[in-house]
């Protein structure tokens, strides 16, 4: 019988988390957006507070997910849990380079 420490659930739980983290971020990212561009007055700071929350719990995840593939613990589901986690940052770099592409001339 397999001990607590060497459980696949536990890399389960951050595969999951960093699922949840990932989707909740961009979810708070763009309602803040529309939040924040509503002429209404009711602000974002609530969609900041989620997406802090998330990115905590993005960041606490790939943590996780590091110590378990140094400890050589579910390294598959610990190696994915860090490319979900880094989704975020590379859409953020996509973003930032398409920002910055001269308009094209005609």
């Amino acid at each position: 019988m397999p001990s607590s420490s060497t459980s696949p659930l536990r890399g389960l739980i951050t595969l999951l988390a960093a699922l949840v983290g990932v989707l909740v971020m961009f979810y708070a990212f763009t309602e803040g957006i529309s939040a924040a561009l509503d002429g209404s007055g009711s602000g974002s700071i609530l969609w900041q507070v989620v997406f802090l929350l998330a990115l905590i719990i993005v960041i606490a995840s790939i943590v996780f997910a590091i110590v378990n593939f140094v400890r050589k613990r579910s390294r598959i589901l610990s190696a994915i849990t860090i490319v979900i986690g880094l989704i975020p940052i590379g859409v953020v770099i996509a973003l930032a380079i398409g920002a910055n592409l001269p308009a094209p001339t005609r």
